[in-house]
């Protein structure tokens, strides 16, 4: 559901937590935000950690007062019909905890666009391997998505000692899958932006998809394939096996050299 809001506040774009506020409806939100970051590469003692930020996107801690809790309660014991019909005009107190605030980013306004588009079609399968859209904010200004928070593990950050190779293909595959047959190309479905959540995987980002053309429609074996072969193949270049280093093996082999090319030495 998209909702008109306006009068909201709280820095779009800061890496450091902070408040917020926004109309959500008839109602307001407030919560702290903080924006979203992750390692996307563990490094080594030499070059230590690398870390991504997304300075557009934050996690908030929605902050549910007493008011919300009566909200709720008030609603749970209305009969269907009404109880729905304030949901719809509060839908504050009815969120989640935690959500994901989205802002629009500088001169992405037609992605923005297409974003909510491919949320409305893929409907049928929010809070299952996409988030949950709850509807169109409005913040220091500038359009954002509400979205559920997926939590999980971004599968860049899985390794094979947590879940198996073949594990994880099939449920990207799934998620995929579930994507393709609803005639969207989840372009964007990446290490970063598949988060492995519980026994399946999430796919975050869609302001890239887009609809599968006719004659793809009918190809989305081959199509789930694909994807999920080069995002996997990604994923093994990133955690292949390192075989251990025999240093005895070492010493021996360096002590043959020496002795054969010891007259090279200076």
């Amino acid at each position: 559901m998209s909702f008109a809001v306006e009068g909201s506040r709280g820095p779009p774009e800061t890496t450091q937590r902070h408040d917020i506020r926004f109309w959500l409806g008839c109602s307001i939100v407030r919560g702290t935000a903080q924006p979203v970051s992750a390692v996307v590469d563990p490094g080594d003692a030499t070059w230590g950690v690398e870390t991504h930020e997304w300075p557009n996107v934050s996690r908030v801690n929605v902050h549910h007062g007493p008011i919300a809790s009566a909200v709720r309660r008030v609603a749970a014991r209305l009969p269907h019909p009404i109880g729905q019909l304030i949901r719809s005009w509060f839908p504050g107190p009815f969120l989640p905890h935690n959500v994901v605030v989205k802002v629009t980013k500088p001169d992405w306004e037609d992605e923005f666009d297409n974003e909510v588009m491919m949320y409305h079609k893929l409907q049928p399968v929010q809070g299952v391997v996409v988030p949950v859209f709850h509807g169109i904010i409005s913040v220091s200004g500038r359009r954002a998505l509400l979205l559920s928070d997926v939590g999980g593990k971004q599968l860049l950050a899985v390794t094979y000692s947590e879940r198996g190779r073949e594990e994880l293909r099939a449920m990207l595959g799934t998620a995929l899958r579930a994507i393709y047959e609803l005639g969207i190309s989840p372009y964007d479905a990446n290490l970063l932006n598949c988060h492995v959540v519980n026994d399946r995987i999430v796919v975050v980002d869609h302001e890239q998809d887009e609809e599968l053309e006719q004659d793809l429609r009918h190809r989305v074996d081959e199509l789930v394939e694909g994807k999920a072969d080069s995002v996997m193949r990604r994923h093994w270049e990133v955690h292949k096996p390192v075989q251990a280093r025999d240093r005895v093996a070492e010493n021996k082999a360096h002590e043959a050299w020496m002795s054969r090319n010891r007259h090279l030495l200076p």
